[in-house]
């Protein structure tokens, strides 16, 4: 998956989403504009890019949600309080993301807004030259404003949003994390956040994280 170029990568990852249509934008302006409670905006993260050539590529996580249960170290952030009491939630029923066996998913109700989160455990880039995120997806949109965003937390700071979904969209989509983790020691979440005011859904399926290097 990792070329000994940047333009392969790029290739391959523009080829990808092509090929699943996602309407996904990379590159968002960074940060959380909402009500998040997110408060760390410590700019002194370690600007060396350089990899420690004493670390390892630690990265290297697969989560297929398979089984029920959240998996070690993730967890749900049920930030509107509604009272309808949707949220993530585990289901092996209808898997329309192109996966198979169980997945994530979050149902939304008109006309109660939502803003609901399914975030990963925490991950260190280690020596890893390039980090790429991976999964499978189905995002229905409603008639409202319902919006997917694909975000990360660098180090504790604030979430930045690598991907928005502003559209109906399905299958696999891949995502270069690179340019977000400046240094070996960077770690780093990932945080799958559903914001919407119709009675739609994101179902989300085999997530991956692979690190490498050229």
């Amino acid at each position: 998956m990792f070329g000994g170029c940047g333009a392969l990568l790029i290739a391959v990852l523009t080829a990808a989403c092509a090929d699943a249509q996602i309407p996904l934008s990379e590159g968002d302006s960074g940060a959380d504009s909402d009500s998040d409670t997110d408060s760390d905006t410590d700019s002194d993260t370690d600007s060396d890019t350089d990899t420690d050539s004493d670390a390892e590529c630690t990265v290297d996580a697969i989560e297929p949600f398979d089984a029920s249960g959240l998996p070690a170290g993730w967890e749900i952030e049920d930030f509107d309080g509604d009272a309808y009491g949707y949220e993530w939630e585990w289901s092996e029923a209808d898997n329309s993301t192109g996966g198979a066996g169980g997945y994530w998913w979050v149902n939304g109700a008109f006309p109660v807004e939502f803003d609901d989160r399914l975030i990963s455990a925490t991950y260190t880039r280690g020596s890893c030259f390039e980090v790429i995120l991976s999964f499978r997806q189905d995002f229905s949109k409603g008639s409202g404003s319902d919006f997917g965003y694909v975000q990360i937390q660098v180090d504790g700071g604030t979430w930045q949003t690598v991907a928005t979904l502003s559209a109906s969209a399905s299958g696999a989509y891949d995502a270069d994390l690179s340019t977000y983790l400046p240094s070996a020691d960077s770690v780093f979440r990932i945080r799958f956040r559903y914001v919407a005011d119709d009675d739609l859904y994101w179902k989300v399926d085999d997530f991956e994280l692979i690190g490498g290097n050229p």
